[in-house]
């Protein structure tokens, strides 16, 4: 220890003229620069603990740009000339001594900085209780001014400054070494982040940064114990390399693991999971999901028979429903054929749901549409007639083929029509039609098939066997075809759900205090209300119609039993309330699970009394009858 001791002295000596020529001018020019602040800046909060945090910085400064590198430079001067490297014995007490030097002058600048700008603020009158702020709890905290954080970031890289010094000869350029270094690490964990986006939001970063110091101290033991024995700053360079190349391997594993699980995550373990398809026969799924929250999705295919999943694509991949250029974005869901595709879609190929083969699929280069061969496009189009939910009066169906707008008629016929709108818009049933947005918006009526134009301020539609109700500013308006519009009075303040039946209108109206909640059935036709019965516990503060896979068609969607399911909510609960088509009478189901649930979304009804519902990570098979919850997917052991 003594002769530790005893290069840690002769270190002193080596640049106690460097040190203290530095620290009276850079704290005299300090208190200079503050001295032509003009005395308002001073009253602004936060400014006076400013000028202090920069005293404390100029310490640190000299800490890192001239203690660090003068460890191995100080070996050249003249004075005391190479006296380490003529002794290679004292290798190991000369690195102890360089240590504790370091480590003292840690502590020393910065504590000489802070004295300077305590005196200097006491001097001109001014003090620096705005370091501490209290919040409106009454709690005192400190308000840690940005050049803190300079501080703490230089103090880390100090040891690594002296590392790289040894790598360099004659010990020049260690602090640009450093910065060069910190750049090229920087680059490499920036490369992985843009791959990953938002990885850095579930990173555990901040321990590690207790091994950069220790990290930093034992690459340059090992560069100058190691690397001087018998060598020089290239064997030193040598060696540092390597065992910088060890050191830093635990955290590239660690960051490296973490982007793998970022895009292979353990599909049984998912944090977060996102439903867009299910197959017509309710057993494979396709869904999006992510090994924590914030993180884009990968997709993957459950078989909810077995609770098995398939990881299908990273996340650079992407799949939709669509597959003509006029598609409802409303009657995406329940389908076998999907199809994927990445940016601008490159490498775009089919997926069968059902068995899980996906092939190649040509695209169209500038309008990107899919070419599909005969096959798939019989398939395809079968599939977009049986599955459509737009309906016009008699349920009959309606859906879209290439450009043209195609109508069931008896005995199986179709009827079609050249579609006379292009672009791209969005289309969502609405009763007895449908309305497109975008610009400009229009309505379409299936019955009278009449194109319309969208009044600006419109606020819901519906068609009802060729009649338009539309909504503006609160009041719902009805209309035939060449007739004026009127209003309808039992749809004021009324909330309509959807179409009942080819007939009548679903409507609620939200409790208040003058008047309980009520739901009723609504006919255009003469204005004739039917009352529904529901229990008084039932909320409408929250009220909607809930369908498979959100597939809102012309008329509401109903159950095998044939009912009708909303979704009411307030802000102590969510539940379903079940109406039954034929004897027009209402039940509340709430699944019941180990914790409290809500924000269910409903994927199918697989039979005359069970339910398929996803919450959070899981999809849940649920007996409406008894309640009975079953865990589909992930698989429980």
């Amino acid at each position: 220890m003594s002769l530790a001791l005893c290069h840690c002295g002769k270190e002193w000596r080596a640049q106690r003229g460097v040190l203290v020529a530095y620290s009276l001018l850079v704290f005299v020019s300090l208190c200079l620069g503050f001295l032509l602040v003009p005395e308002h800046w001073w009253q602004t909060q936060g400014k006076r603990a400013l000028s202090l945090s920069w005293f404390v910085a100029a310490g640190v400064i000299g800490v890192f740009g001239f203690v660090a590198p003068q460890l191995v430079r100080a070996e050249f001067a003249a004075k005391e000339d190479q006296f380490v490297r003529r002794l290679p014995g004292a290798l190991g007490p000369s690195f102890t001594g360089k240590v504790l030097f370091l480590l003292l002058a840690t502590l020393a600048l910065p504590l000489v900085g802070l004295l300077w700008g305590e005196l200097f603020l006491q001097a001109i009158g001014q003090t620096w209780s705005d370091l501490f702020t209290s919040r409106y709890d009454g709690e005192v905290v400190f308000e840690w001014p940005w050049p803190v954080q300079l501080c703490c970031a230089l103090l880390l890289l100090a040891p690594w400054v002296w590392a790289i010094g040894t790598w360099l000869p004659g010990g020049r350029m260690a602090v640009g070494g450093t910065l060069l270094l910190v750049l090229v690490l920087g680059l490499c964990v920036v490369a992985v982040l843009r791959q990953s986006p938002h990885i850095e939001k579930h990173l555990a970063w901040e321990p590690w940064l207790w091994a950069i110091v220790p990290l930093g101290v034992a690459i340059a033991g090992v560069s100058w114990v190691r690397g001087r024995r018998g060598g020089g700053a290239t064997r030193s360079a040598r060696l540092g390399v390597a065992a910088m190349a060890v050191g830093l391997a635990p955290p590239a594993l660690w960051l490296g693991h973490t982007a793998w699980d970022y895009r292979h995550p353990d599909l049984q373990r998912l944090a977060t999971l996102s439903v867009q398809g299910i197959t017509p026969d309710a057993r494979y799924v396709l869904a999006g999901g992510a090994a924590h929250a914030p993180w884009c999705h990968v997709h993957l295919r459950i078989d909810l028979q077995t609770g098995e999943a398939v990881q299908l694509t990273g996340i650079d991949r992407a799949f939709t429903g669509e597959w003509m250029p006029v598609h409802p974005w409303a009657l995406l869901g329940q389908q076998r054929w999907w199809r994927s595709y990445g940016d601008r879609g490159s490498a775009a190929s089919v997926l069968d749901l059902a068995t899980g083969d996906s092939t190649p699929l040509d695209c169209n280069p500038v309008t990107l549409a899919p070419r599909l061969t005969a096959g798939l496009r019989t398939e395809v189009l079968a599939e977009l007639r049986a599955t459509t939910k737009l309906r016009a009066p008699g349920d009959w169906r309606a859906w879209f083929e290439d450009d043209e707008l195609c109508f069931e008629e008896a005995g199986g016929a179709v009827s079609r029509m050249t579609w006379p709108k292009a672009g791209r818009q969005c289309y969502f049933p609405a009763g007895h039609g449908f309305r497109a947005l975008g610009d400009p918006g229009y309505l379409f009526d299936l019955t009278n098939r009449r194109l319309l134009p969208l009044p600006g301020q419109l606020e819901g539609a519906f068609f009802v066997r060729g009649e338009l109700l539309a909504c503006e500013k609160g009041r719902w308006q009805q209309s035939s075809a060449g007739s004026a519009p009127r209003t309808c009075e039992p749809l004021t303040n009324a909330r309509v759900l959807g179409l009942f039946d080819d007939d009548r209108l679903l409507c609620a109206h939200t409790a208040a205090k003058a008047r309980p909640a009520r739901l009723f059935l609504v006919r255009p036709a003469d204005g004739a209300v039917t009352e529904l019965a529901i229990a008084e516990s039932v909320s409408f503060q929250s009220v909607g119609a809930v369908a498979p896979m959100h597939e809102q068609g012309s008329v509401l969607a109903r159950d095998p039993r044939g009912r009708i399911w909303l979704r009411c909510s307030d802000s102590r609960r969510e539940i379903f309330l079940l109406v039954d088509a034929g004897t027009l009478t209402t039940s509340i189901h709430v699944p019941r699970a180990a914790s409290a649930r809500s924000g269910y979304q409903l994927l199918a009804w697989p039979g005359p009394d069970t339910v398929l519902l996803q919450h959070e990570a899981e999809i849940l098979r649920v007996d409406v009858e008894t309640g009975a919850l079953t865990v589909l997917f992930p698989k429980r052991d």
